[in-house]
């Protein structure tokens, strides 16, 4: 063997050497690099998963408590324009009372003289509000047809 082969052996080596040495820092690198990746998207996928969870759970809450607000709300004057009714048609002077009612040209005269009456009485001695007072003319109406009806 010539100091030419030898010496292309030896570069020959020494090139594989540095080519397996690459290619380990390749292998490194890219399970690295995986494993940021995979790191990343767990990471990402957590947080999909506990905000997806709480953040739409929270916003129902939320609504929850303005739509039991809003329930809550209705059934309190619904209640004012039962009492507010039953007043009406319970105090003497009925006849007298609804004349007068009636004689009102319109019905916002006939929600105004509703809650501005004795009978129209909202809670902690507050005036009646516009939804109860049209609420109680209603059933003021309603009731005052079936007293007509069963006297006819």
């Amino acid at each position: 063997m010539t100091d030419t082969q030898s010496d292309l052996k030896a570069e020959l080596r020494t090139a594989n050497d540095q080519l397996r040495k690459s290619e380990v820092a390749m292998r490194k690198a890219s399970a690295k690099a995986k494993s940021v990746t995979i790191w990343g998207v767990a990471t990402a996928l957590f947080i999909v998963v506990v905000g997806g969870h709480w953040f739409p759970g929270y916003q129902l809450d939320s609504t929850a408590d303005k739509d039991r607000g809003v329930a809550v709300t209705a059934v309190q004057e619904k209640l004012l324009a039962h009492l507010c009714a039953e007043r009406f048609m319970g105090e003497e002077g009925l006849k007298e009372r609804a004349t007068t009612l009636n004689a009102l040209n319109s019905e916002y005269d006939q929600v105004k003289h509703l809650r501005e009456g004795s009978w129209g009485v909202g809670i902690e001695g507050e005036s009646a509000g516009l939804i109860v007072a049209e609420q109680c003319l209603d059933m003021i109406g309603e009731r005052l047809d079936t007293l007509t009806e069963s006297k006819s």
